[in-house]
C-alpha cells in the first residue's frame, strides 16, 4: 500500500482495498469453521433434549423453527439497514459542510457496518440451522415436513396451493359426468376400478 501513487488510485484498486478491509472485519476461516461446528453441536443438543418418545414431534418442529428464528432475525436486520440508508441519504441532503452534519453521516456509516456484520453472522447461523441441524431433527424424529420454504417464498407457495385448489374445482365443473374416472386416471384421487382386488367379490355377493 505504501508504494501506491496517485495513478494507482483507480476505481478498481479502491474497490479491491475496500473489499479487503471489509473481509478483515469478518472472522478468519479457522475461527469461523470452529464457530460453525460449535453452533451445530449446541443446536443439535437442544433438539436432543426432547428425546422422549412423546416429544419427537417437538424435535421435528424445532428442525424448522430454529432456522426460521435466524431467518426472521436476518430480515429484521435487513429492514433496519434499509431505514438507516434512508436516514443517511437524508443526512447527506442536510449536510452543510460542518462537523456536526458530517458526524451524523459517519454514525450512519458505522451503524450500517455493524448491521452488515450482524446480517452476515445470522446468515451463517441460518445455513447451519437449515442444513445439518434440520437434517439432524429429521433423522432423530423420523418426521419431515418436506423442503424448507424461505419466508420470502411463502406467499408464492400459498398462491400455488390456492391455484391448485381452483384448478381442481374447475376440473370438476368441466368433467361432472365422468369426474371420478377422470380423477382416478389423472391421479387426483385413488378410486378402485372394477378389476381392483375385492371389487369382483363385492359384486358377486
Amino acid at each position: 500500500m505504501t508504494n501506491m501513487t496517485m495513478d494507482d488510485l483507480t476505481t478498481e484498486n479502491l474497490d479491491r482495498i475496500a473489499k479487503a478491509l471489509q473481509k478483515d472485519q469478518l472472522p478468519n476461516d479457522d475461527y469461523h469453521a470452529q464457530w460453525k461446528r460449535e453452533l451445530t453441536q449446541r443446536l443439535k443438543a437442544v433438539i436432543d433434549m426432547f428425546d422422549d418418545g412423546n416429544d419427537v414431534i417437538i424435535q421435528a418442529k424445532l428442525g424448522d423453527q430454529i432456522p426460521r428464528m435466524f431467518e426472521k432475525m436476518m430480515d429484521n436486520v435487513a429492514d433496519r439497514a434499509v431505514q438507516v440508508k434512508k436516514e443517511r441519504a437524508r443526512h447527506i441532503r442536510n449536510d452543510v459542510g460542518i462537523e456536526i452534519t458530517q458526524n451524523t453521516i459517519d454514525q450512519s456509516d458505522e451503524q450500517l457496518e455493524r448491521l452488515r456484520v450482524q446480517w452476515w453472522t445470522l446468515n451463517e447461523a441460518f445455513k447451519v440451522a437449515r442444513g445439518p441441524v434440520r437434517q439432524h431433527a429429521i433423522d432423530v424424529s423420523g418426521i419431515s415436513f418436506g423442503a424448507y420454504t424461505r419466508i420470502k417464498d411463502l406467499p408464492k407457495v400459498q398462491r400455488m396451493k390456492a391455484r391448485k385448489g381452483r384448478l381442481t374445482m374447475e376440473t370438476y365443473q368441466a368433467n361432472k359426468d365422468d369426474f371420478w374416472t377422470f380423477a382416478r386416471e389423472t391421479g387426483l384421487v385413488e378410486v378402485p376400478v372394477d378389476e381392483d382386488y375385492g371389487s369382483q367379490k363385492m359384486r358377486l355377493e
